[in-house]
Order: C-alpha cells, then sequence, then structure tokens
C-alpha cells in the first residue's frame, strides 16, 4: 500500500515544471502559517514558582500558597474552568488541594472560615502570548500532615473542552520542620504569619 503511494507521488512530482514547485511550496508554506498563527491548540504552561507557604488554618486544615505565571504557548485561547494543587509522596498516597482563593497565603492562612462557591477562584481565559499573574491559596478540607520526606506538588488545570488535567508546573520540597498551629517563616517563628515558605 504504502509503495503504491510513493509511486503514485512520484509520477505527479516528475511531471513538474519549477515553477510548480515554487507553487506548491507557497500552497504548503501558507497552509503550516495559518495552522500555527491560528488554528494551532493553545498550551498552558507555568514556569516552576519561585517560593511556596505551607500552613494551617484555624481549623488545622493544611493549605498552600505560592504565586503562577501562567502563559499561553497555542495560537487559541485557553479557558480555565478551574486550578488545583496535588502533593505526590514517595508511598503513592496523592493528597489534592483545591484552589479556594486568589490572595497572598499570609492572609488567607488567618481565616477560619470554610470556603464557599462564591468565594472561590472564578474561571477566566487566557490568549495567545499573553500572562496571567495569579497568587493562589489552595485547601485540603480536612486534617493532614504535610510530609517530612521530600516530596512533589504539581500545580493543575481544568480546561473548558479537555476531559484530562493539564500540568502546569511542579516543584519538589522537603518539609523538615513539622509545621503546627504555630507560626513559622522559612523556618524561623515568628508572631505574624502563620506559614513556611520555601524558596529557591
Amino acid at each position: 500500500m504504502i509503495e503504491k503511494v510513493f509511486s503514485f507521488l512520484w509520477e505527479i512530482l516528475k511531471d513538474m515544471t519549477l515553477s510548480d514547485y515554487f507553487s506548491l511550496s507557497a500552497v504548503l508554506l501558507s497552509i503550516f502559517t495559518l495552522y500555527w498563527t491560528a488554528l494551532r491548540k493553545g498550551r498552558l504552561i507555568s514556569p516552576a514558582p519561585r517560593s511556596i507557604g505551607l500552613a494551617l488554618d484555624p481549623n488545622h486544615h493544611p493549605r498552600i500558597g505560592t504565586t503562577l505565571f501562567i502563559t499561553n504557548d497555542g495560537a487559541r485561547p485557553v479557558s480555565v474552568d478551574f486550578l488545583f494543587a496535588e502533593i505526590e509522596t514517595a508511598d503513592s498516597k496523592n493528597k489534592r488541594f483545591d484552589c479556594i482563593s486568589e490572595a497572598p497565603l499570609q492572609q488567607a492562612a488567618a481565616q477560619s472560615e470554610p470556603p464557599t462557591q462564591e468565594t472561590f477562584p472564578k474561571p477566566f481565559q487566557v490568549v495567545p502570548k499573553a500572562a496571567i499573574i495569579k497568587d493562589l491559596v489552595f485547601d485540603f478540607n480536612d486534617n493532614y500532615e504535610f510530609p517530612k520526606e521530600e516530596f512533589t506538588i504539581k500545580f493543575k488545570a481544568s480546561v473548558v473542552g479537555i476531559k484530562k488535567e493539564i500540568l502546569l508546573t511542579q516543584r519538589k520540597v522537603r518539609c523538615e520542620i513539622k509545621i503546627t498551629q504555630g507560626r513559622f517563616i522559612n523556618g524561623v517563628a515568628t508572631q505574624q504569619m502563620p506559614v513556611m515558605i520555601f524558596r529557591t
């Protein structure tokens, strides 16, 4: 079957003139340009965050805070329904944290009221070549102790029209100090911020 296809193409190409080749090249270049600039599917990416905060809210629910720099490397807009974070550990006991707020972690960690549908971040759209910076807080909504060994935090997005969640970025973290209701920032006790922050 493949040999017949190549044979057919050869019969066409061998009879083409130089001007025919130029015309064909122009058509192929136009098709590629149209695909690359207008038809290519949108693709969300984000560099690994420079800092990640871990904290317990007043109800002892763990929270993750970070700033994501989200860009669309494709040619079509991408509509994001919601964001979430996922902790992956060596024993595969993964935990999912839903995005509950667009605010600095120091502010959200002190809020004792449970998040509601009205306070959740709204869906948003990322147009091609655009960049969106978001301060985000993710909540587990149950008691959970962050692993003591090294673990990976993955930040993902649920996109309209795509069933599978999209991985935006990820980063490995080692929590060497047990996070309690006490206040930590970079492992040092403080009275202002109930959060431990990891920076690169």
